[in-house]
């Protein structure tokens, strides 16, 4: 196993100890025999790096658990400075490519791009929408992190001019046949000087190696009085019930760092961004927006 941490384990309990990979959620046999190729792809390689706080930058964490729900090796933390909980090493730029772009959909679920185009644009697509045209009425919108693109089919409909970002193929080819313009890639495939007046970012910077970089570059996109939609799963919901009040069901290996409420409003405004409204009505924080605003 490539750089294993060797000080600071304060495990939660022996559940969270990594001795073998195997799963603490029902998978189906396509997510398994995927977990299995992504980590024989990757055995070999020295693929784990060290991070830093992501919310206040410092270097020393207590290591609380090994392992998440899919069995993978997967080092959690909560910062000695701070208490915010994120991955204390994670997978490297080459091997999130590799995991995006070939394994995740398949490992997690969501392997046929037609369903999950229908599934984003009946479910996730109708509540974001409603949610949002409550507070703006957008002329442009991005989606980062956009799947198939349903999402985004619902802004369409209303003749936005929208664009989403995404990694793997074979979804964004699914969104294209309905004429939604889709980039393989993220922020790089950005204009310096283009702009939106909403942004979504559903599920996404859970996802995302130093999000409060990412927030910063990300609202340097937003046009004046713009919103960005941000939808995260929290560990505030953990303790409130869900995932069955266990950790071992809400880990992740895809997740750098689990939110609650009050670390992504801290992080939020490191990025020079300011709540406007919180709905937790869902299992998840929805409805978290933020807004740029000069000065913060």
């Amino acid at each position: 196993m490539s750089n294993r941490p060797l000080k600071k384990l304060t495990l939660l309990n022996e559940r969270y100890k990594f001795t073998d990979v195997k799963n603490y959620v029902k998978m189906s046999e396509i997510s398994i025999v995927n977990r299995d190729n992504f980590i024989s792809e990757i055995k070999d390689r020295d693929y784990l790096v060290k991070q830093d706080c992501y919310l206040c930058g410092a270097s020393e964490f207590k290591i609380i658990s090994e392992v998440d729900r899919f069995g993978f090796y997967y080092p959690t933390a909560v910062c000695e400075q701070c208490g915010n909980v994120q991955q204390y090493q994670y997978y490297d730029n080459d091997t999130l490519c590799l995991f995006y772009s070939k394994y995740y959909r398949k490992i997690y679920g969501d392997s046929i791009p037609k369903s999950l185009f229908d599934s984003q644009r009946n479910g996730k697509g109708v509540n974001i929408f409603e949610f949002t045209q409550r507070l703006i009425k957008p002329k442009k919108v991005l989606e980062v992190g956009c799947g198939a693109g349903g999402i985004l089919s619902r802004f369409l409909d209303v003749d936005c001019d929208v664009l989403g970002l995404d990694f793997n193929e074979d979804y964004l080819e699914e969104g294209r046949k309905y004429n939604i313009p889709l980039k393989n890639g993220s922020l790089e495939k950005l204009g310096d000087d283009e702009k939106f007046d909403l942004i979504i970012l559903s599920h996404v910077l859970e996802h995302i190696v130093d999000p409060s970089t990412f927030l910063e570059k990300l609202a340097q996109h937003l046009e004046g009085g713009g919103l960005i939609y941000i939808e995260v799963p929290s560990l505030d919901n953990v303790r409130n019930g869900d995932y069955n009040y266990d950790l071992l069901y809400y880990f992740q290996n895809a997740h750098t760092v689990h939110f609650t409420t009050r670390s992504l409003t801290l992080l939020c405004k490191k990025a020079g961004l300011k709540p406007k409204k919180n709905n937790q009505l869902y299992s998840f924080v929805l409805g978290k927006i933020f807004r740029q605003i000069i000065n913060f």
